[in-house]
Parts: C-alpha cells; sequence; structure tokens
C-alpha cells in the first residue's frame, strides 16, 4: 500500500446495457469484509443506453465507484479503458452479472501477499433469476479449474469474469486485443486467454496463479438455458481458441487436418444417431446426451474448419507472390 490515492487494487467491471445485473454485482463490492482503502471500483460503460450510470450512482451515493464511458464498441476496448483508469498496481475484472463472496478481495489481498503471483484468478459457480429446467447442470455453468490452489501451465487461461493482473504487465504488453471479445450483439470470447498466453509467451518468468477460494457466483440468463447456445458457444469457442492458438503455435499439415476433419464429422454423425437409442438411465433428458456427447465433436470440426481454412489462405498467397 502506498496511500491512499494508490489502492492495492482496482477492481474494473465492464458493462453495456446490463444495469439490472451490474446492481447486483456493484451490491456485492459494497459488501466486501476487506478495508475500502485498499481497493477501488471502476464502471465501465460501454455505451450503454440503458439506466447504467443512475444504477452506478445509487450503488455508491458517496462516490466509492468511479463511473467512466467508454464509446468504442467492444469489451477489450472496455477493459483496455478499466486498466488505464486504474490506479492500483493489481487490476481485477469482474463480470457485470457476477456476485463475489463478501471475502473475494480479501482472498485476493492474502495472494498477492502469500504468493505476489502476476496473474492470479479463481473459480465461478452459477446462479439463477428463474428457476432453471430440470435438464441443465449446475456444471453447465461453472468453471473450476482445480479443488486445490495451484500455478498454471502456459496454456492454461483464468476465466475473464474473475481474475487479477499486474497494472505494469498491462502497460508493457499493450493490454487486450480488440480484434477478441465480444463486440455489440457478437458472440465471441478469448481476450482475457489470449492475453495471459502472450504475455507467458513473451516472458516465462511470469506467474498465473489459482486459488479456489477467490470465488465468484455467476448468473446464468434466461437465454443461455436452451439447446441452441450451447452449440452457438462451442462454434464461437472454437473459432477463437484457434485464432489464438494460431498466433503461437503452428498450424498442423492439411492432411492431418483433414483427417481430423473426418473423423470428427463421423464421429457427430453417429452422435446424432444415436439419440433414439441413449441410455434413459445416463442421459434421461436428450439435452445432456447432446450437450455432453456433440459438443466436443462439434468444436473439433469447427477448429479444423478455420486451420484448414488459414492454411488454405496462407497457400493462395504464397502462389500469388
Amino acid at each position: 500500500m502506498t496511500g491512499a490515492a494508490e489502492p492495492l487494487m482496482s477492481v474494473v467491471i465492464c458493462t453495456r446495457n446490463r444495469a439490472q445485473y451490474l446492481a447486483w454485482a456493484l451490491e456485492s463490492l459494497m459488501r466486501q469484509t476487506l478495508d475500502p482503502k485498499w481497493f477501488e471500483i471502476i464502471v465501465v460503460d460501454n455505451a450503454s443506453t440503458d439506466e447504467t450510470a443512475g444504477v452506478v450512482r445509487a450503488a455508491a451515493p458517496e462516490g466509492r465507484i468511479r463511473y467512466v464511458m467508454e464509446p468504442v464498441l467492444g469489451l477489450s476496448s472496455a477493459r483496455n479503458r478499466g486498466w488505464r483508469e486504474a490506479r492500483g498496481r493489481w487490476v481485477g475484472y469482474l463480470d457485470d452479472d457476477a456476485k463475489p463472496v463478501e471475502t473475494w478481495l480479501e482472498v485476493a489481498r492474502r495472494i498477492i501477499a502469500e504468493r505476489a503471483p502476476e496473474i492470479f484468478g479463481g473459480p465461478f459457480l452459477p446462479f439463477y433469476d428463474l428457476p432453471k429446467p430440470d435438464w441443465f447442470k449446475d456444471e453447465y455453468g461453472s468453471r473450476v479449474l482445480s479443488d486445490a490452489a495451484r500455478e498454471l501451465d502456459v496454456y492454461e487461461t483464468l476465466s475473464g469474469s474473475n481474475f487479477f493482473i499486474l497494472r505494469g504487465l498491462l502497460e508493457k504488453h499493450g493490454g487486450f486485443k480488440s480484434e477478441f471479445g465480444m463486440t455489440g450483439n457478437k458472440i465471441a470470447y478469448g481476450e482475457e486467454s489470449e492475453l495471459q498466453i502472450r504475455i507467458r509467451q513473451a516472458d516465462p518468468s511470469v506467474r498465473s496463479f489459482y486459488d479456489p477460494g477467490l470465488l465468484i457466483y455467476h448468473l446464468v440468463r434466461v437465454g443461455k438455458i436452451r439447446l441452441a447456445w450451447f452449440f452457438e458457444t462451442a462454434v464461437a469457442t472454437a473459432r477463437d481458441t484457434v485464432g489464438i492458438l494460431m498466433q503461437f503455435q503452428p498450424v498442423p499439415p492439411l492432411p492431418h487436418l483433414a483427417w481430423t476433419m473426418a473423423k470428427a464429422v463421423v464421429k457427430a454423425g453417429l452422435i446424432v444417431l444415436a439419440l433414439p437409442f441413449r441410455s434413459r438411465r445416463e442421459f434421461p433428458h436428450y439435452q445432456n446426451y447432446l450437450i455432453d456427447r456433440l459438443t466436443n465433436p462439434l468444436r473439433r470440426i469447427v477448429g479444423t474448419h478455420y486451420q484448414i481454412k488459414r492454411l488454405l489462405t496462407r497457400s493462395g498467397r504464397s502462389a500469388g507472390r
């Protein structure tokens, strides 16, 4: 701690037109057990047209929350505005539809004091604003990397909804890349994963730490409790994961990709054909069967498609030279 003007941590919430959810997140932050002198709260409004500004004012009438507007649309742009506004040494990112436990920042301070990792984060578990159907498993709305605290490998990444990073690293490496992450209504992911991998590739001494005690609860909105959502996100996740990894790893040769694609297509087809004959004891609901069995082959098909597309594009450029 270097003084009231420079808190240890800056908690950044990026939001766009989700005022009703933002109120829950801010209420949870105002109930933190950690002394407020150790942290600041920044809300980055990414060109909202709803009551976001009013929600921020109502949550902290004494001015404990700093509100800034970022007009350039995109989660990466909002995240970058957040760390540029931050005064804390560590910048913590929390989703606008998440509720941290009351000891969240106490745990974050303990991790900094005891481990001092450059990057750290924790799990999220689901909560619901409406009753969920019988087929929806809590694990579908969770992300838990481990039951024990541990350091992560270079390609293991923390969820962008619950992670902290040294502000100096963000400055040094230019923050988040605008080609990744949500933009308006476009489903896209990976801006935080790309950042973490890029930093650790550039500097292997950077440590990334996971602690299950750094817990938040993440809203599973009703729009995500439908079968189509799982396949939409599977496609977007596969596309963005491949886009990230192709920056750091060579693309396999075309014959290998073609064989991988063929196997995944056959597997997906067999899974769909076997739907009427599934074990009703293991999969009483057809949604669980399709989600649990079909999602991975679908990701493999989509990811391989983008790898093949990249290879063919490169080949075309080479032929044109």
